[in-house]
């Protein structure tokens, strides 16, 4: 197959460039039946957040926050105004997370110029509960009690918080008695 002419190129991004983003994104989402890729990708890598830095966590936002797989272009774009990266170092922190199988690569469009995407293959929650548990065994003993413990006994946590964490713990106990 050859390469679409420069010409065709130029119509269709002046065509696609007439259409908003959000549209735009949300067409070629649907495209190629990605909506199955998007969701058996997040039911995946459960331990891979522990292992996300805190720049490749600012990309995965932008990632969890997109309704859409996203090209490197509208990443870049949208951690424009967060970070002071240049689109290198945020398609270097792309790559990484590739790597690290935190995300997936989905090619989109047309057979002869396709566009890379990006999915997240875990989500938002599994990522943080992962770094909350690697958080707790490196500095607390691997312990949530632990954790808890030193957290309250800092001193630093108000009174309010103290009893939305007694509500919490409450639930969690009722919910463990009845099941």
């Amino acid at each position: 197959m050859s390469p679409l002419p420069l010409f065709a190129i130029l119509v269709k991004a002046l065509a696609i460039s007439q259409t908003p983003l959000d549209t735009r994104l949300q067409m070629q989402y649907n495209d190629r039946n990605c909506n199955q890729c998007h969701e058996s990708a997040m039911s995946k890598n459960k331990n891979v957040g522990a292992k996300i830095t805190q720049a490749e966590w600012e990309v995965m936002r932008v990632l969890w926050d997109a309704s859409v797989p996203l090209p490197a272009a509208e990443v870049i774009a949208r951690l424009e105004g967060r970070a002071d990266w240049s689109p290198k170092t945020i398609r270097s922190f792309l790559n990484r997370l590739v790597q690290k199988q935190s995300v997936k690569v989905v090619k989109k469009g047309l057979p002869d110029y396709e566009l890379i995407h990006y999915v997240p293959l875990i989500d938002e929650s599994s990522a943080l509960q992962a770094k909350q548990e690697t958080f707790a065994q490196k500095f607390f003993g691997g312990t949530v009690h632990s954790m808890l413990a030193g957290c309250i006994q800092s001193g630093e946590i108000s009174t309010e918080e103290l009893l939305q964490l007694r509500e919490m713990i409450d639930r969690q106990v009722h919910k463990l008695k009845t099941s």
